[in-house]
C-alpha cells in the first residue's frame, strides 16, 4: 500500500476511508502531510487511533460510514481506503464521489480482499482428510454480491465483485488507472513466517492506484 503512495506526501490533504486504528492515517502524517481525515464506522476502531495521537493536530477522526462522507469537491489530493471497499454493498457511489472531491492530478489507492478469495461462497481451502491445503476453489466468480464468512468472528458480511467491476467503476468515474498489483509475502517475509508461503498459490489482494486528470479538462 504505501509503495503506491505519491512519493512526496508533503502538504497534501488526505481522507482515510475505512481507516480502522489510524495505522495508515499515521504513516501519511509522518510523511508530511498538511491533514489527514481519517473516516471510520468503528468507534472501537476509533478510540485506538485516538490513543496515538493527533500528530499536531495533523489527524483528525470521524465515525461515519465511509458510504455516507461528503466533502466539497477537490477537498483532498489523495485518498486511500485500505481492506475497507469489499465492506461496501455498491462502489460506485464511492469511486464517484473520490472522484469528486480529489483535485486534478489527485490520486485514490485501494486494496481489497482479491476478487478470487471473495468469490467461493465458503471462501476456505479445499483441505484432504490431514488438513493440509490442497487448493483454493474459484467457484461463483461472476455472481457478485453478498458473501458471509469468517474473519476471526463468524457471520462477517462482504461483498463480492469481479474484478473487471473495480477496475471499469473507477474509468467510469472518470479516473486513470495507474498501477494494479497483486502482492505476494517476499522470500524474507517467507523465511521468518513459514506460513505466509501458501499465500503464493492465490493471490489474497488487490491494490489499485488511480488518478483524476489534471489539467483544464479535469
Amino acid at each position: 500500500m504505501q509503495a503506491l503512495l505519491p512519493d512526496d506526501q508533503h502538504g497534501q490533504r488526505v481522507l482515510d476511508l475505512g481507516c480502522g486504528a489510524g495505522r495508515l492515517c499515521r504513516h501519511i502524517a509522518v510523511g508530511g502531510a498538511v491533514s489527514v481525515i481519517g473516516v471510520d464506522l468503528s468507534e472501537r476502531m476509533l478510540a485506538l487511533a485516538r490513543g496515538e495521537g493527533s500528530f499536531g493536530g495533523v489527524i483528525t477522526y470521524y465515525c461515519c460510514a465511509l458510504e455516507d462522507w461528503e466533502a466539497p469537491p477537490g477537498s483532498y489530493d489523495l485518498v486511500v481506503s485500505s481492506l475497507a471497499l469489499h465492506y461496501v454493498e455498491d462502489v460506485r457511489p464511492v469511486f464517484a464521489n473520490v472522484a469528486r472531491w480529489l483535485s486534478p492530478g489527485g490520486v485514490f489507492v485501494f486494496s481489497v480482499e482479491h476478487p478470487i478469495t471473495t468469490a467461493p461462497p465458503e471462501q476456505n481451502w479445499v483441505r484432504d482428510a490431514g488438513s493440509n491445503k490442497l487448493h483454493w476453489p474459484v467457484d461463483d466468480y461472476a455472481s457478485e454480491g453478498r458473501r458471509t464468512g469468517r474473519w476471526f468472528v463468524d457471520g462477517v458480511v462482504k461483498y463480492h465483485r469481479m474484478l473487471e467491476t473495480y477496475l471499469n467503476t473507477l474509468i467510469a468515474s472518470g479516473l486513470t488507472i495507474a498501477a494494479v498489483t497483486e502482492p505476494r509475502a517476499g522470500a524474507e517475509v517467507v523465511r521468518a513466517r513459514p506460513e505466509f508461503a501458501v499465500e503464493g498459490r492465490r493471490p489474497p489482494f488487490l491494490f489499485v492506484k488511480s488518478q483524476r486528470p489534471s489539467g483544464p479538462s479535469a
